[in-house]
C-alpha cells in the first residue's frame, strides 16, 4: 500500500506541516519569541522558577504605549532573544514587578535597558 510513496526529508516546515509535529515546533519557537494577546500587547514565557519547592512558570506582558514606547509587565530572564523581539517592537520606558515573586529578573532589565524606569522603585536598590 506504502511501497510506491517516496519518502520525504523531515525538516522544520514539514514538521510544522503535521498536526503534533506542528505543535512541537510551535511550542519550541513560542519559548524565544513574544506571542500577540491583543493589540500592541505581547506575552513571553520564560524558565519556571522554584520557591520553596514549588515550581512556578514564568511570563511577561509587553505593551506599547500610545507614544510607541513600551511596558514590561513582570518581566522573564533577559536572554538575547526576548532583548532581540523587545528591541524590534520599541524603547523601553517602563519596567514594573507587580510584587516581590515578580522582582527575580529586574538586574538584567536594567542592565539592558538603563532608560527603562523600574516600578515599584523600591526594587532599584534591592536588585
Amino acid at each position: 500500500m506504502f511501497a510506491n510513496r517516496k519518502r520525504r526529508a523531515v525538516t522544520p516546515a514539514t514538521l510544522a506541516s503535521t498536526a503534533f509535529g506542528g505543535q512541537l515546533l510551535s511550542a519550541a519557537l513560542d519559548r524565544a519569541m513574544l506571542k500577540p494577546f491583543a493589540q500592541e500587547i505581547w506575552t513571553a514565557e520564560g524558565p519556571n522558577i522554584v520557591i520553596a519547592g514549588f515550581h512556578y512558570p514564568t511570563r511577561m506582558a509587553v505593551i506599547r504605549l500610545s507614544e510607541a514606547s513600551l511596558f514590561i509587565w513582570s518581566p522573564i530572564e533577559l536572554t538575547d532573544d526576548p532583548r532581540t523581539a523587545v528591541d524590534s517592537l520599541g524603547q523601553v520606558r517602563h519596567i514594573v514587578a507587580p510584587n516581590s515573586l515578580h522582582h527575580l529578573f529586574l538586574r538584567g532589565w536594567r542592565r539592558a535597558y538603563p532608560g527603562g524606569r523600574l516600578c515599584p522603585d523600591g526594587f532599584a536598590q534591592e536588585t
